[in-house]
């Protein structure tokens, strides 16, 4: 549905990889808003290592 290798899926749902602006774009569009561009961030690690 959003025309990438169960590959490339699978790194996404396991955090090794984020998906292209365009990617993402279809992957909210496909699960109808369940999952964000904010999904693939932790930003909680972020923060802790900015401080």
């Amino acid at each position: 549905m959003i025309e990438s290798s169960s590959q490339a899926i699978y790194r996404y749902e396991d955090g090794a990889r984020v998906p292209a602006p365009k990617v993402m774009h279809k992957i909210v569009a496909v699960t109808g808003g369940e999952v964000t561009p904010n999904d693939f961030f932790d930003f909680s690690r972020e923060e802790s290592e900015a401080a």
